[in-house]
């Protein structure tokens, strides 16, 4: 989702205002950048999600398949990328 917010805000950066009308272009940066906000909100919300049902189930007494949470490791790299990204496009939208 935060990738396709992204891309739709960076294009119409690249276009420029002028190609594409000002307003028209504004506003799809602001929709790009919404898209990265629930992008990121979601897989806050995943990670959160996937650590309650370990949780839930280390309470069961269900044995872990694997110390190792490379679910959890590889979301939160994502979501480092993501709130990267959503900096990246706030200061491109300051400038």
């Amino acid at each position: 989702m935060y990738t396709f917010g992204f891309t739709i805000t960076k294009f119409m950066d690249y276009l420029g205002d002028e190609a594409a009308g000002g307003a028209y272009a504004a506003g799809l940066s602001r929709f790009g950048l919404v898209l990265v906000l629930i992008g990121i909100v979601a897989l806050v919300l995943a990670i959160i999600g996937h650590l309650n049902r370990l949780s839930i189930m280390k309470r069961l007494g269900l044995k872990e398949a694997s110390r190792l949470h490379l679910p959890v490791a590889g979301a939160a790299i994502l979501l480092a990328i993501g709130i990267a990204a959503l900096f990246d496009l706030i200061a491109s939208q300051v400038t």
